[in-house]
């Protein structure tokens, strides 16, 4: 489990776009990046990674736990899979099976490759998208 994991990690973070930045559209992404969220108002991100699994910080996760709150991904309920608290990753589970996996990358991205850092940060409606090369 730990192997998968730490290569679903790896490959999250090497997820790039073969595109300018500026031609980037959150249409593609939109389905698999979601907030997790505590009555309505987000304050994480979850990353769909399979069609029923999500991918979040253990922070997050455990922020949950200390508020004693239900895990949340946009309006449905989710559970605890997984966590790794030395790596700060969690995976969850649960009704939430509409999202479409993300895609990774297959290779890291070269310098000057168009790249974005996306989610939803503490208080935000909407995701944030940064974007460099």
């Amino acid at each position: 489990m730990k192997a998968r994991l730490l290569a679903l990690v790896l490959a999250m973070l090497l997820l790039a776009y073969g595109a300018d930045a500026q031609n980037f559209h959150l249409g593609r992404l939109g389905e698999s990046v979601r907030p997790l969220t505590n009555a309505g108002s987000p304050y994480c991100t979850a990353f769909a990674v399979s069609q029923a699994r999500w991918l979040t910080a253990a922070h997050c996760v455990a922020a949950a736990d200390y508020y004693q709150t239900s895990l949340v991904i946009g309006n449905e309920q989710a559970e605890l899979v997984a966590i790794n608290p030395l790596w700060d990753l969690a995976v969850l589970g649960g009704a939430v099976r509409l999202a479409r996996p993300l895609t990774f990358a297959r290779r890291a991205p070269h310098v000057g490759d168009a790249v974005a850092v996306l989610g939803y940060g503490l208080g935000l409606s909407e995701p944030l998208a940064i974007f460099g090369h």
